[in-house]
């Protein structure tokens, strides 16, 4: 199983949003550019689909439960800084693969 490790948190040394324990933030000392050989696979979903705390925790939940490898998210501002978007890198492609399909099928739950 991965970890899930938020990359905002990571760079502001604040509480974590998706509820990561924060006394295992000190530990992970990756390499800030992204992509890098470490997470070379990305998903971006929209804020305005992640605005339930609910959602959050499932998709966290799902990541350290079902992905082999680690995940890295952050949040990151598009279209000149007027609309917020979670990136998700990924350690290896299959756990990328694994994710969307559970994306989508989170997003059909929900409408």
């Amino acid at each position: 199983m991965g970890r899930f490790i938020e990359i905002t948190a990571l760079k502001d040394h604040q509480a974590s949003e998706w509820a990561i324990p924060r006394n295992l933030l000190v530990f992970d000392q990756r390499e800030p550019r992204w992509p890098n050989d470490l997470f070379p696979y990305e998903h971006t979903i929209n804020d305005f689909f992640l605005q339930d705390g609910k959602i959050k925790v499932a998709i966290r939940r799902f990541c350290e439960r079902s992905c082999q490898g680690d995940v890295a998210v952050e949040n990151i501002y598009t279209n000149n800084g007027y609309r917020s978007s979670w990136r998700f890198w990924f350690e290896l492609d299959t756990d990328q693969k694994m994710f969307y399909d559970a994306w989508q099928n989170l997003i059909l739950e929900s409408i």
